[in-house]
């Protein structure tokens, strides 16, 4: 496909109605090699983190143990710098 466009034998619109993709498939496949130098995925961004400070962890845990059931809400309003979401993958990967 990037051949083709190389070759200038097609537009690009013409292009990504042969290979049956949409025309901004085309048009950042092509930027993409601008940018890069070549066709190869970037390495993935690794997903979403949990709480980075170890000391803000340590302290989440100490107060979930005494808890036996609980929701997110009273850890975002005892100050923490997270997101629930972040709290909440934080506790499900200490299990």
């Amino acid at each position: 496909m990037v051949g083709e466009v190389d070759r200038c034998e097609n537009s690009q619109r013409e292009i990504a109605q042969r290979f049956e993709v949409s025309l901004p498939i085309v048009v950042r496949l092509l930027q993409h090699r601008r940018r890069t130098g070549g066709l190869e995925p970037q390495p993935h961004g690794g997903g979403a983190g949990m709480m980075r400070s170890v000391d803000e962890r340590v302290r989440l845990f100490d107060l979930v143990r005494g808890i036996r059931s609980a929701t997110l809400m009273p850890f975002e309003k005892r100050g923490f710098d997270s997101t629930s979401a972040s709290i909440w993958r934080t506790l499900r990967r200490a299990r």
